[in-house]
């Protein structure tokens, strides 16, 4: 009898901990399965790629500066053809922010597969305020969050330093030259 319950106690035992480890494996294949997904339709969707672009600053005609700017060139219809389509990565953006955030059904690193859009959206104060104003604040949130992204900006000013500094001895020293000739 003691030899059963032992059996039937460990089988049990043995059958949590497989079910426990086999889900773990299926819920990590169905977020990979998700991103996979979001990362197609941010790649393949034409009105999500034109916004990237502009973000980018690899538009033709547009720049994140002139969708906020009243006296930019962009005429107001199409300002608010862009516009439009801002909100469209911007509420993609955010689902993925939700689901890092709110449901924890995604992690920072899966996130951080995003983080280069995260970053180009924080060179832009303005696209940050209008964030904040207009139901994305979980994107700023998670970009306070992201280290990925801290990464970026430490480097962008580590670069920029290095130009300016290049730039000031640049200048130095051809007027040094310039003085001495």
């Amino acid at each position: 009898m003691k030899w059963e319950l032992l059996v039937a106690a460990g089988a049990l035992v043995f059958s949590v901990i497989t079910y426990i480890m086999t889900r773990r494996a299926e819920l990590a294949w169905r977020r990979t399965e998700f991103l996979c997904e979001q990362a197609y339709y941010l790649d393949t969707d034409p009105e999500l790629t034109e916004m990237i672009k502009i973000l980018e600053g690899r538009h033709k005609s547009a720049t994140i500066p002139a969708l906020f700017a009243a006296d930019a060139a962009l005429e107001d219809i199409e300002r608010q053809d862009y516009m439009q389509k801002l909100d469209k990565l911007l509420n993609f953006l955010w689902r993925l922010c939700y689901a890092y955030l709110e449901t924890r059904t995604i992690t920072q690193k899966e996130l951080e597969g995003f983080g280069w859009y995260f970053w180009r959206i924080a060179s832009f104060p303005v696209l940050l305020a209008y964030c904040k104003e207009n139901g994305f604040e979980e994107i700023p949130t998670v970009i306070d969050k992201l280290d990925y992204v801290a990464e970026l900006q430490e480097e962008s000013e580590q670069m920029a330093n290095k130009t300016s500094d290049a730039t000031s001895e640049s200048l130095s020293g051809t007027a040094s030259s310039a003085h001495q000739g």
